[in-house]
């Protein structure tokens, strides 16, 4: 990522436009869901989500705490929650092409939503619970200070 004035400069300027085309990107994209197909399948539909979920967070959990980032595995299993974008393409794809069901298009979309506010809300509060242990550490070392002192 690029750092300096002119950075941070530019991405205030262009920030803006990124939120408002990813809003209206999903914005178009949810009002092509057929929510009669999701209610009618209710059950299938939350089984794919919660697998999709547990499956993208338990792999990049794994995969970080085998590597260097052992102690920011929860952060990278919940920053990776996320199904991208391209699934909605995908699926829209293939439903109109005939070569996918029509309900793959709603449990994409479906998995994308939940998916992307699970992790923001899981990142919300990984980041609390990081804060916290930050000041309580401080306030620990402060009263060790005072006892030696």
């Amino acid at each position: 990522m690029i750092r300096g004035k002119q950075a941070t400069f530019v991405l205030d300027k262009v920030g803006p436009v990124k939120d408002l085309f990813i809003v209206l990107f999903f914005v178009s994209m949810g009002t092509l869901i057929n929510m009669g197909a999701v209610l009618t399948l209710t059950l299938p539909i939350l089984a794919v989500i919660a697998t999709a979920i547990l499956g993208k967070y338990w792999g990049c959990w794994t995969g970080a705490k085998l590597s260097a980032a052992k102690g920011e595995a929860s952060k990278v299993g919940v920053s990776m929650l996320p199904r991208g974008e391209f699934s909605f393409i995908v699926a829209s794809e293939g439903a109109v092409l005939g070569v996918a069901s029509q309900i793959l298009y709603p449990v994409a979309g479906l998995t994308t939503l939940v998916s992307s506010f699970l992790s923001s809300i899981g990142m919300r509060v990984l980041k609390a619970r990081a804060t916290k242990a930050a000041e309580i550490a401080v306030a620990v070392k402060a009263r060790r200070a005072k006892k030696t002192a």
